[in-house]
């Protein structure tokens, strides 16, 4: 509420004196005037006043209009006399009367101009408490406390102190003039701390039983309002260590999830190179005598198949010790092309002279991927398209860009998935009736092809193949470099 001048003030009573005496004096000159209209006319002119001005202003008119009602309207009039009894009766009545409802006026005005200002408080609080909402981590919430604080409640300075990081982030022109010591003591205390010769204010941030911190305000304010704030801060702060907590509890599921996928993919990869060398050692020990060339070419396949052997058992121990770099996916514009056909090198001893067809791939933008897990998700479409497809027939491995996305599909001429089973597919450790029958397995492939591809921003599923066999399609993002803007020119 505006305060009121000295000047202003005496405007007002000068003004409610005029009015009352202007009132009477204008009802004496009128002929056949009644009094007892009179008198009425001026209580509703004094509550007027009461309620446009104040207290003050009705008991000055009051009395204006009952000492001028004396002397001008009651008999003998121009006479400060008071003839009759029952006119000192009347004049006392109207006297009480008029300064009563005078105060009663001015009481309900005050408190509705109070209540007025406990609204316009509580819209700032809760303005306050939507800015808090509307950030996305603490740093940002604790930042925007203390700038809100000082924007919205019109103080010159605000701090807010959060103990669990011993961090105090500072507002407004005043706002460094706040001491740190005295935050401290608020975060520990259970109440309000003021100086008053300072114009500041410290108030513990509790929410529950937790302890948050602190906030110090330097400005008029009273203590009400800074406890509404305080309460507000707290709230919001709370939320946001609560989202805060929720969003690292479920990052590290995610990272958890994608460790166990990352060494099922592994294990499933460990049994290739295994069964090349298990062939190529059974093909020495052959009482069939090979030349020297043949024994040269089968000793550089065990020698590469241990060395990837050795590659993969590297990564599986590095992925189950937590090792950052391997949990966490390492997403970069790849050539996706020569990603698709290295691949396909890769896993010749998989597909056993399987014929591969690659359609599409030369055309390709880049997209963000880690090229390692794409690999493993490859690596096991295509172990599944040669287990459970016919070996004469190929497998065909084709791409595409489709709606700001790069569609890799893996499709094969075998059993494919019916229907019903497509939604369960990619669940640990599920396995088709049909599937069962045809060859060996655990489940784990595609649970952590589905994981993994997941965790890289990509989606995958299974339709059905043109000839009847699996379709599987993995998609991915398109990068954002000139090569994926070239090719979508």
């Amino acid at each position: 509420m505006r305060p009121v001048s000295v000047w202003e003030i005496c405007l007002r009573l000068a003004l409610s004196i005029i009015i009352a005496a202007g009132i009477v004096f204008g009802s004496a000159r009128l002929p056949h005037v009644n009094a007892t209209t009179i008198a009425l006319i001026l209580v509703l002119v004094i509550v007027g006043l009461a309620s446009a001005f104040g207290w003050a202003e009705a008991l000055a008119a009051a009395l204006t209009a009952g000492f001028g009602f004396t002397y001008w309207l009651l008999s003998p009039p121009y006479s400060a006399a008071v003839s009759e009894p029952q006119h000192l009766v009347a004049l006392t009545a109207f006297l009480l009367t008029a300064v009563c409802t005078g105060q009663l006026s001015a009481l309900a005005k005050r408190r509705s101009l109070e209540a007025l200002s406990r609204r316009k408080e509580m819209e700032q609080v809760f303005r306050l408490g939507s800015a808090l909402m509307e950030q996305q981590n603490l740093t940002g919430a604790l930042r925007t406390a203390a700038e809100k604080i000082v924007e919205i409640f019109g103080v010159s300075g605000a701090a807010v102190h959060y103990c669990a990081a011993h961090t105090t982030l500072h507002a407004g022109p005043e706002g460094t003039l706040i001491p740190d010591l005295r935050l401290c003591e608020a975060a520990a205390g259970d109440g309000l701390l003021s100086q008053p010769e300072s114009n500041l204010l410290f108030l513990p941030l509790r929410f529950g039983e937790q302890r948050l911190g602190s906030i110090g305000i330097k400005g008029a304010i009273t203590e009400l309002l800074a406890t509404a704030i305080a309460d507000r801060t707290a709230s919001g702060l709370a939320r946001m260590i609560a989202t805060e907590e929720a969003r690292r509890a479920y990052a590290r599921r995610k990272e958890e999830q994608l460790r166990a996928s990352v060494l099922d993919a592994l294990a499933h990869e460990i049994k290739t190179p295994l069964s090349t060398i298990k062939i190529a050692v059974t093909t020495l020990r052959s009482p069939c005598s090979t030349n020297g060339l043949d024994r040269a070419e089968l000793l550089q396949i065990i020698d590469q198949e241990v060395e990837r052997l050795n590659l993969w058992v590297d990564e599986a121990l590095d992925t189950a010790l937590g090792k950052e770099q391997n949990l966490r996916p390492k997403t970069e514009p790849q050539d996706v092309a020569k990603l698709i056909a290295e691949t396909v090198k890769e896993c010749a001893p998989i597909l056993r002279n399987r014929q591969v067809e690659l359609r599409g791939i030369h055309t390709l933008p880049e997209a963000e991927l880690d090229t390692g897990m794409v690999k493993h998700v490859l690596r096991q479409l295509l172990d599944n398209a040669v287990k459970y497809s016919p070996e004469a027939t190929p497998v065909i491995v084709s791409s595409e860009v489709n709606c700001g996305s790069i569609v890799i599909s893996v499709v094969d001429n075998g059993i494919g998935v019916p229907e019903p089973e497509r939604s369960q597919v990619f669940n640990h450790g599920y396995r088709g009736a049909k599937a069962r029958s045809l060859a060996e397995g655990n489940g784990l492939g595609l649970a952590s092809a589905k994981c993994i591809t997941e965790a890289l921003g990509g989606v995958i599923w299974v339709t059905s193949g043109p000839s009847g066999g699996a379709a599987f399609h993995l998609s991915f993002p398109l990068a954002h470099g000139p090569l994926a803007h070239g090719m979508n020119a």
